[in-house]
């Protein structure tokens, strides 16, 4: 009798503050870190960094997060910004493919990448459906 075993990861659900809806108190905002997946904390007035990022004629404090258009990127305005999409600034945004489909790439689906109607415009970043 042969044994197929198969490994597998299980995932944490986060409960980051802004994915459960919860709003920033009035004239605060979420600060941000490229290695975390949640924000780190909650800024309030008086701000204690005047570092400012510019970005597609928006205005960002220090540790907001955006993403830029057309893009696979996630950004997060820090000290030295000078609005080009490079790291250490930003980081390629992650899909988390290896763990989210694990059970998928291990019998060997291919990733589907395809443009919906109503994203003309967004890059091919992550995978919309398998070919199995």
């Amino acid at each position: 009798m042969a044994w197929s075993i198969r490994a597998k990861f299980e995932c944490a659900i986060l409960d980051c503050p802004e994915w459960s809806g919860q709003n920033t108190k009035p004239q605060c905002y979420r600060k941000y870190s490229l290695d975390a997946c949640c924000s780190v904390r909650e800024v309030c007035p008086p701000y204690d960094s005047s570092v400012k990022c510019v970005y597609n004629g928006i205005e960002y404090k220090e540790g907001e997060n955006f993403l830029p258009a057309d893009s696979c990127w996630r950004c997060i305005c820090q000290e030295g910004f000078k609005g080009k999409i490079e790291e250490p600034f930003c980081r390629r945004r992650v899909c988390g493919i290896q763990t989210k489909y694990q059970e998928k790439l291990q019998s060997r689906c291919a990733p589907l990448y395809y443009r919906k109607p109503y994203r003309e415009n967004d890059p091919f970043c992550c995978p919309n459906k398998w070919i199995c």
